[in-house]
């Protein structure tokens, strides 16, 4: 099997890119805030071997390379395999919800009270509460 077409790859290239190349447009949110790498992982060959060791390939196709705290950068110990659907919801732009001891993103409350998305960040945005937006309460008259 060639490199590029080895599971890892892509995920090498764009972690790479995204941190060092100034012309991405994901640039600004990964090296442009001082998200960076292990300098070793320069070398796909080091990074590949890393990565196999100590988390595995990655369990399906669609798996992404997340970094645990987005704060931090890739290094090892700050990985780990997730989905694109995860992946957003640990999003550091994210507005989070508290409701009854609870704080979750809009997507995922939408998805507890099966709820449609755009209906409800289109009542939040027009001023409605939580609760109200979700249905869970009705809508004060103002």
């Amino acid at each position: 099997m060639g490199v590029r077409q080895h599971p890892l790859f892509a995920r090498w290239y764009q972690m790479k890119y995204n941190c060092t190349n100034e012309n991405m447009p994901a640039y600004k949110n990964f090296g442009g805030r001082g998200i960076d790498y292990d300098p070793r992982w320069n070398d796909f060959h080091t990074f590949a071997s890393d990565i196999e060791d100590a988390i595995g390939l990655p369990p399906s196709h669609k798996s992404i390379l997340e970094r645990i705290d987005n704060d931090k950068g890739y290094w090892i110990k700050n990985l780990c395999w997730s989905t694109m659907k995860f992946s957003a919801n640990n999003r550091r732009g994210n507005v989070r919800y508290s409701y009854r001891r609870q704080t979750l993103t809009v997507v995922q409350w939408c998805e507890k009270y099966k709820m449609p998305t755009q209906k409800v960040f289109g009542r939040l945005a027009g001023g409605w509460t939580l609760p109200e937006a979700l249905g869970l309460k009705a809508r004060k008259k103002i």
